[in-house]
């Protein structure tokens, strides 16, 4: 039977009024890409420079310096946090939300939202359990659905408020974002940075130390909590893993409760401007204004990500000279975030003209993983934590690995092949989960949180 967790945080409901076809199609795709993302494993596959190249677009850039930047893979996740914003207004509006108090559809955001972040816990924990006991600490970590929770929430937040409201929230976030990162002066972080080098930490160049440094001194909060709570904490969240500092402690500090926000507000303002593109798509106007408003609005968000991240230098120059930051997925620095949405609305644009305006099937393969992108998630990833990536089996050399390093060298062996070994696998991986999603679909199963 369909499970009975439902929401409209992922998904409009089956009875609105107004659905997009073409959300359902960029939500799959995108789950598909994050599925893809995540079992690719070796990098530097084809021994060609060029090739190699673009396939290192489905790795994601390491999150600290030197290497800054992004690649198609540190894109998914906020295209992702895109289609979930693009679904709240159209549910308020036209679905079952359309009818219910503002104090109401706060609090049924709210909880969707706590259902969420718990689903996020027990991915993270999923894994940590084989190797170490479970601590109540494990409630503060954040990972990729505790930040869609929180977004998702201030993103209902925002649209129970007027237009100008909304565009004032959404700016005032990035602003405060980009000031945070280029006006705190470096003396007052400095200390910070010089703490982490004295414990072994990569520090990377000045710039970086300062982007870092910033980040770790709004997480100050953890410091005042420890203090309260210091007799108990490491009973309440367990071992600091033996920094002595709970600043540097990820539950408290960089992807904890104080650190998260630095990074969901951000990811609220990305799904907002989801749901404004689709607003837009739903509109009155004609065909090519909507294709206008969006694609343009898009490609100048692309336009402004570049101009303020661009000429990027360690020293902490650029072509807007010392207001330059890096697009960042580590810091969620704002040229990120306008990239991300800038992409997120220029994908959606052609997606809606195929699948919305010509109602052209061929990508509605997509709606199979849109339909179900939570099951997907959920399902691939317990799977692969719980039992691929923990059962072993021989390998052709031998020895022993996971199962999917095992069939990745099986498969190499068979097709004497390491380009076909190593791609094979994310595609069977993919192809049986959409025949599971499928088959849900079929039968009307779908799980919706």
């Amino acid at each position: 039977m369909a499970s009975s967790i439902k929401s409209t945080a992922l998904d409009t409901t089956a009875g609105s009024a107004t659905r997009l076809l073409s959300l359902d199609a960029l939500r799959g795709g995108t789950i598909a890409l994050m599925v893809w993302v995540n079992h690719t494993f070796h990098p530097n596959l084809f021994d060609n420079p060029t090739l190699d190249a673009v396939h290192r677009q489905w790795f994601h850039i390491p999150w600290n310096e030197p290497a800054q930047g992004v690649t198609a893979a540190d894109i998914v996740f906020p295209l992702f946090l895109f289609a979930a914003g693009a679904s709240v207004p159209l549910s308020m509006k036209f679905g079952r939300g359309r009818d219910r108090k503002w104090w109401r559809t706060l609090l049924i955001a709210l909880k969707r939202g706590v259902v969420l972040y718990m689903l996020g816990v027990l991915l993270t924990v999923a894994s940590a359990a084989y190797t170490r006991p479970l601590v109540w600490g494990d409630l503060l970590s954040w990972n990729i659905l505790q930040l869609i929770a929180a977004a998702y929430v201030v993103c209902v937040g925002v649209f129970l408020l007027p237009r100008w409201w909304q565009v004032g929230i959404v700016s005032t976030i990035l602003l405060a974002k980009w000031g945070v990162m280029t006006l705190v002066p470096y003396d007052s972080v400095a200390e910070l940075g010089a703490a982490r080098a004295a414990e072994g930490a990569p520090t990377g160049t000045a710039t970086w130390q300062h982007y870092q440094g910033v980040k770790e001194a709004l997480n100050a909060p953890a410091i005042w909590f420890d203090r309260l709570v210091g007799w108990t904490s490491d009973t309440l969240f367990g071992p600091d893993e033996g920094t002595g500092d709970v600043l540097r402690d990820d539950r408290l500090g960089g992807f904890g409760w104080f650190g998260g926000f630095q990074q969901a507000l951000p990811a609220a303002a990305i799904a907002v401007f989801g749901g404004w593109s689709s607003l837009v798509l739903v509109g009155s106007q004609g065909v090519a204004r909507k294709l206008l408003l969006v694609l343009g609005g898009g490609v100048a968000l692309v336009l402004l990500a570049l101009l303020l991240s661009g000429g990027y230098d360690a020293s902490g120059t650029g072509w807007v000279g010392r207001f330059t930051v890096p697009s960042s997925k580590w810091f969620f620095s704002v040229p990120y975030c306008l990239l991300s949405a800038g992409i997120g609305m220029i994908v959606l644009s052609p997606l809606w003209w195929i699948c919305d305006v010509k109602r052209w099937t061929t990508l509605f393969l997509l709606r199979v993983f849109g339909l179900n992108a939570i099951a997907l998630y959920l399902g691939s990833e317990m799977l692969f934590k719980c039992i691929i990536a923990r059962w072993s089996i021989h390998t052709p050399a031998g020895d022993t690995a996971n199962l999917a390093s095992g069939l990745i060298a099986w498969t190499e062996r068979w097709t004497t092949s390491r380009v076909v070994g190593s791609l094979a696998w994310p595609v069977i991986y993919m192809t049986l989960w959409w025949l599971v999603l499928f088959w849900m679909d079929r039968r009307k199963l779908y799980l919706k949180v």
